[in-house]
């Protein structure tokens, strides 16, 4: 995928390929980490948000891939608002929308072949974000 996006620049074609991938694989590696400290205490989620992190570091690429990422999804959300629940809908929804419109359309051509992908890094920034709003169920250092 970072190749196809990146075709644009030349500096010996797989360098930055190479560049931004570690920078991808160390943000994902990171945010999975955090999220793993922030709910040390909630295992499902914790196994719920690695298994996002394999799938966005071994991306696949067919839509029917994609439907295992439904348990953990719904372990990660089940706890949520409806506002962050219609979130991730329209998100997840994504990937179908630009498969509907592609006939009419130059969109998906636009976005290449890849909006799963593009879907599963947007849900994976919600749920980042959603942690990282979302206050620590109790502070370090006090009984649970």
């Amino acid at each position: 995928m970072f190749k196809d996006l990146l075709k644009a620049i030349h500096f010996g074609d797989m360098l930055p390929v190479a560049i931004v991938s570690c920078i991808y694989i160390t943000l994902i590696l990171y945010a999975t980490w955090n999220y793993s400290v922030k709910n040390s205490e909630n295992t499902i989620k914790i196994y719920s948000l690695v298994m996002l992190a394999v799938f966005m570091l071994l991306p696949r690429i067919k839509p029917y891939d994609f439907i295992i990422l439904v348990v953990p999804l719904y372990f990660l959300f089940k706890d949520c608002s409806y506002l962050i629940k219609s979130l991730v809908i329209m998100v997840i929804s994504l990937p179908q929308f630009v498969w509907f419109i592609g006939s009419t359309s130059d969109l998906p051509f636009m976005l290449g072949s890849y909006p799963q992908t593009y879907s599963l890094i947007l849900i994976f920034i919600v749920i980042i974000l959603h942690n990282y709003s979302t206050p620590a169920s109790h502070p370090k250092g006090s009984n649970p």
